[in-house]
């Protein structure tokens, strides 16, 4: 995805608490392992990363504009599994 990105700052206030780089969200924005419809009109680009030293699925829940995508809120967790498609 060549848009520029914009986090708005509940999430970058959530990458911050979680010392999450603002890089990562973007690479995965870019070239997610998944993309998932959601609710209004959002999407959810995921992918397993190493977290602390175990894996995480990294979700970042995100609009898209017409010039550009707004990061709406990013969040980790242990549930690959539910989460995961296919």
């Amino acid at each position: 995805m060549k848009k520029r990105i914009e986090i708005k700052p509940h999430a970058r206030k959530q990458l911050q608490e979680r010392q999450i780089a603002d890089d990562i969200v973007r690479e995965l924005i870019r070239y997610p392992g998944q993309v998932l419809d959601s609710y209004k009109n959002r999407k959810i680009a995921q992918d397993v990363i190493e977290y602390n030293k175990e894996q995480f699925l990294i979700r970042v829940i995100y609009e898209e504009m017409k010039d550009h995508v707004e990061v709406v809120t990013v969040y980790l967790t242990k549930k690959i599994q539910k989460y995961w498609e296919g």
